[in-house]
């Protein structure tokens, strides 16, 4: 008896006076297996019937042999175990194993009948398909689906679905929902298992956020071949998340803030910046402030949308804060805030006076400063950034912070930054001086918050060198009157280490008490 299970192609030899001799075929569709993993040797079969007598067997690919196309092809023609009472004869072909991903395939195998020497043939197909797994994000108010793509296929294939238990899930039961989907002009076919609230809700208080769901496929083109192995399909239940950078800058400085959302799966539903004490909703290109909304980004096992408010320098004045509203349907949320603080720092430069043997101390304040100190940048006259290695330059220790009491970080104090200037560099600088004077510059910029932007300005400290100059003032009087002489001194720029006065021509020094 014929096995009822392969009859899919039936080729027919009619011969005089006898029974046909017919070649029916076993055509397989099946996984492609990964190239890291080894694909197994594949067995394709032919059944003869209406022999008298076992006939010989060839099987060829394109025309050739196929046991002479590489090594691991073999061929069981099927005569040992001839079945004379029923006449017919079955012949296999062994396709080898390989570590490769194989393409399509077509054999034959031709059958000679021993009665009349004629051929008959029957071509038997092996088809490949690949499952790609795709990694779901997943959300109780949103999306809930996963999604298993089969391509290479031309006729849609069975797929099953698996829960982290291994149970086998029915399309309707359980809160599941199965669409096999359907196959597109790439030979690609999608999937989708999707999850109710409620079984999602479930899945997770025994597994966790993270499941792990599988899937497999069968081919119904020939439903006799073997249904893939399971695939896993990772599905990430997300939660939202919100949060937002702040700024520090100094005062007429434009700046930044923005506004975080993570735990997305798609783009916000949307977004809005706020200005609570001043006025309420921004718009977008008014009073000089930027909206930038964001795009949904792909960031692995989540999604999140970045929102930036450019805020201009014309409104930098003070301290302030500003206030992201988002909607998030997928999460079930209508309005979720979070505010982003701006704070406003502002910078005195002291002016200083340089004689030519003395260390100079030049003094830049950073006022309304948080607890961790500013950068500070200073420049000298010609324009070049000091650094802590600049000869003639000392910044070691030179950040002082002032807080108020209690604060904790959170008050704001002031901060003094300091730059030596040594006695020789000053000699060196003088050479550049207009008017006996040079600028120094410095700028600030939050170590805090490392991407707010530096000053919008450089402050110039002047150095204004002194000369020293003395002026004695005579005075004229009567003889035994008793009379005052001055002697003024100026380009100091502290007290003078001492004074004398001498009397050249009568005794040399002459003392008070004299």
């Amino acid at each position: 008896m014929i096995p009822w299970n392969i009859a899919l192609l039936i080729l027919t030899l009619p011969g005089s006076g006898r029974a046909d001799v017919t070649v029916s075929s076993e055509s397989k569709e099946m996984e492609n297996t990964k190239p890291e993993n080894y694909s197994p040797a594949i067995e394709l079969s032919c059944v003869i019937s209406g022999l008298t007598k076992a006939a010989e067997v060839v099987w060829t690919k394109a025309g050739s042999d196929v046991t002479n196309l590489a090594e691991g092809y073999s061929v069981d023609d099927g005569a040992e175990y001839f079945n004379g009472e029923e006449g017919y004869q079955v012949t296999t072909l062994t396709v080898p194993g390989t570590e490769e991903k194989r393409e399509n395939m077509v054999f034959t195998c031709v059958v000679t009948d021993p009665g009349t020497e004629r051929t008959v043939q029957a071509t038997p197909e092996l088809r490949f398909y690949t499952i790609f797994p795709m990694r779901a994000k997943l959300t109780l108010h949103g999306a809930r689906s996963l999604t298993c793509k089969i391509s290479g296929v031309t006729d849609p294939v069975e797929v099953i679905w698996r829960d982290m238990d291994w149970n086998d899930i029915t399309d309707g039961e359980g809160g599941y929902t199965i669409s096999q989907g359907s196959v597109n002009e790439n030979q690609v076919q999608e999937a989708t298992l999707t999850i109710s609230t409620g079984s999602l809700l479930n899945a997770t208080d025994y597994h966790g956020d993270n499941l792990f769901y599988r899937c497999a496929a069968k081919s119904t083109k020939y439903p006799e071949s073997p249904p893939s192995s399971f695939t896993l399909v990772n599905a990430q239940l997300l939660h939202f998340g919100m949060y937002t950078t702040e700024s520090e800058v100094e005062i007429n400085t434009s700046t930044n803030v923005s506004c975080v959302v993570y735990g997305l799966s798609k783009q916000l539903d949307s977004v809005k910046w706020e200005k609570p004490n001043f006025g309420g909703v921004i718009t977008d290109g008014t009073d000089g402030y930027k909206i930038d909304v964001g795009s949904y980004e792909d960031v692995g096992y989540s999604g999140r949308q970045e929102s930036v408010l450019t805020i201009p320098a014309s409104e930098v004045k003070a301290d302030s804060n500003f206030t992201c509203v988002v909607e998030s349907l997928e999460h079930g949320i209508d309005e979720e805030k979070e505010d982003a603080n701006l704070f406003v720092f502002t910078i005195t430069p002291y002016n200083k006076k340089a004689t030519k043997n003395i260390d100079v101390t030049l003094t830049c304040k950073i006022n309304n400063i948080r607890d961790e100190p500013a950068y500070v940048e200073w420049v000298d006259p010609e324009g070049n950034v000091i650094a802590n290695d600049t000869e003639g330059y000392d910044m070691q220790g030179s950040i002082t912070m002032h807080v108020g009491n209690g604060s904790i970080g959170w008050l704001p104090g002031f901060q003094e930054a300091f730059l030596t200037i040594s006695a020789l560099k000053l000699q060196e600088v003088r050479k550049q001086a207009v008017n006996s004077v040079v600028e120094y510059e410095c700028s600030a910029w939050s170590s805090r918050y490392y991407n707010s932007p530096a000053s919008g300005k450089k402050h110039a400290i002047a150095v204004t060198f002194l000369t020293l100059e003395v002026e004695a003032k005579d005075v004229e009087v009567s003889t035994n009157t008793s009379a005052q002489i001055s002697c003024v001194v100026t380009g100091l720029t502290r007290q003078l280490d001492s004074v004398k006065w001498e009397k050249p021509n009568s005794g040399g020094a002459w003392r008070s008490d004299n």
